[in-house]
């Protein structure tokens, strides 16, 4: 009964799901990585979810899961884009620093 259960829900709201994942990271791919860990927790959840909760819950899911997933994708090129700007080597700066520059 579970699994026939699911496997409605799934067939009801999945490309609502993937979509919204989509629309928030712009790659398909993690839109997929989305949208089933979404389906596998409510999965986990379901019996203890009641039917007119299903539809948001996966929606509130799915945007979380992905703007959670943005803003990990954000800081890692944020923190390699600060490891990419040119520096000066530590001599050059105590050198100005001594000389008043």
């Amino acid at each position: 009964m579970k699994k026939e259960c699911f496997e409605q829900v799934y067939e009801d709201h999945h490309k609502l799901i993937l979509h919204v994942a989509f629309d928030i990271l712009q790659d398909y791919d993690l839109a997929q990585k989305v949208c089933e860990k979404v389906f596998v927790e409510f999965y986990e959840k379901m019996e203890r979810l009641g039917r007119w909760r299903v539809k948001s819950w996966l929606l509130e899911r799915a945007q979380r899961g992905a703007v959670r997933i943005s803003k990990e994708s954000y800081k890692k090129k944020e923190t390699s884009e600060i490891g990419k700007k040119e520096q000066k080597p530590v001599v050059d700066c105590l050198i100005e620093t001594k000389d008043g520059g």
